[in-house]
């Protein structure tokens, strides 16, 4: 008897180990993912660190290590990367992931994947904690990039740190509408294109803001142009269809085209910002053909 307890003790616990190990790697290649697509839309190449000075690298991780927290810690994940954000006294962070975190699975989504404008509920914001998300993601933003932090985030619409934080924000979620193998609709993730909130529409409104001095350039005017197109194709074969697994089916469709859309032009005219290129310096030839 005590050898069959002993065995099942023992199952119990490899099980356990197996598990942790699976998790930890899916955990770790959706990190890995999703840090490649913001690298591939924000600087042109999905390795942009991987080369970089150790001062760029670190900025870079910052930017990243704040982006998934604000949008997927829950569980108490992500302990460590709110730590290493706190060693270098960015103002504005939690000191404690409990500030944040609530239990969750999949759910999460409901409370921090609904864009980055999104007005949540009394109870969500209390569930999610989507205030406190934006104001950590707003401080890191504003401290890699040198921005002026004494307004809170609730108070920066319109602000280029704002549009930045949306912008990043975006990359995430346009990765979360292509690897994800479920369907997820407004109410759980923003949108790839809709009339009004939405990945698509919410970067058109942000370009303007961060990208101001370009917006007579023909760079700017087709990447606009193109955004719209998109935007009106997806609602257009959304109408068109009825099942989850149609429409999954439209985001695997046209998520891969954004991104190279977006990868194509978004690096250039980051470029063009003092404010961005003094802290990440070009070094690539631009691609831009319209």
């Amino acid at each position: 008897m005590k050898r069959k307890a002993t065995i099942l003790i023992v199952l119990f616990l490899v099980s356990c180990a197996l598990n942790t190990i699976a998790y930890s790697d899916l955990d770790w290649k959706s990190e890995r993912d999703h840090n490649r697509w913001t690298e591939e839309i924000i600087f042109g190449n999905p390795s942009y660190k991987s080369s970089k000075p150790d001062s760029i690298e670190l900025a870079i991780d910052q930017l990243e290590d704040a982006v998934l927290i604000c949008i997927d810690q829950f569980n108490g994940h992500y302990v460590d990367k709110l730590a290493d954000l706190n060693r270098y006294r960015i103002p504005g962070l939690p000191v404690d992931i409990s500030a944040i975190d609530f239990p969750a699975g999949p759910n999460h989504r409901v409370y921090t994947h609904r864009g980055w404008n999104h007005k949540y509920t009394k109870y969500e914001l209390e569930h999610g904690h989507a205030d406190v998300r934006k104001e950590m993601l707003m401080s890191v933003v504003c401290y890699v990039f040198g921005f002026d932090d004494t307004l809170p985030a609730t108070e920066r619409s319109g602000t280029v740190s704002d549009a930045m934080c949306c912008l990043l924000y975006n990359t995430h979620l346009l990765g979360d509408r292509y690897h994800s193998d479920t369907y997820y609709g407004a109410n759980s993730t923003l949108l790839l294109a809709e009339d009004s909130e939405s990945i698509i529409h919410d970067t058109l409104e942000l370009m303007p803001i961060l990208f101001n001095e370009q917006r007579r350039s023909s760079e700017y005017a087709t990447l606009e142009r193109q955004l719209r197109k998109f935007s009106d194709r997806i609602i257009r074969e959304r109408r068109n269809v009825a099942t989850n697994d149609e429409l999954l089916a439209i985001d695997k469709k046209y998520t891969p085209e954004i991104k190279d859309l977006l990868k194509t032009y978004i690096p250039g005219l980051l470029q063009q910002q003092s404010w961005f290129s003094a802290v990440f310096p070009a070094e690539w030839e631009s691609s831009v053909t319209d």
